[in-house]
């Protein structure tokens, strides 16, 4: 009887593995497509300028963070996903040149999986002073 109930056992922690296993792959593969299919913001151009694990596009736009934010939220959703954005004010720049700007995050989950889009200013620097030029945009699958 305890050979029988040891046998049932295995089974079940096999069969929650497998189906773990599944729902991840699963929900990988649907983060994975909506970031290859998440248009640029508009005005967007791509950028070698963003670099990280996962990264499935970059763009410089000639927009703030938060309307980059709100814009990719808006694609997202429209591709079956319910991000959350997130902004938070930084300063930028060194001396007379700093400043304080706004960077964002858009975060759509599946599961243990997302696909996230972070959103920066583009910081452009001329000699001892800078400007922002818009935002610097990447989005990863994880």
């Amino acid at each position: 009887m305890a050979f029988v109930a040891v046998l049932v056992a295995v089974a079940a922690a096999l069969s929650v593995t497998a189906w773990q296993h599944r729902a991840d792959a699963r929900n990988l593969r649907a983060a994975a497509s909506l970031a290859h299919r998440l248009p640029p913001p508009a005005g967007a151009t791509t950028s070698s300028q963003c670099h990280g694990d996962g990264l499935t596009a970059c763009w410089t736009a000639p927009r703030t963070a938060p309307d980059a934010a709100q814009a990719l939220a808006m694609s997202m959703r429209g591709l079956g996903a319910r991000p959350v954005v997130r902004c938070d004010s930084m300063k930028v720049g060194t001396g007379p040149a700093t400043t304080t700007t706004d960077e964002c995050s858009v975060i759509a989950r599946f599961g243990s999986r997302a696909v996230a889009a972070f959103i920066g200013p583009n910081w452009q620097s001329t000699g001892s002073a800078g400007h922002i030029d818009g935002s610097l945009v990447s989005v990863a699958a994880a």
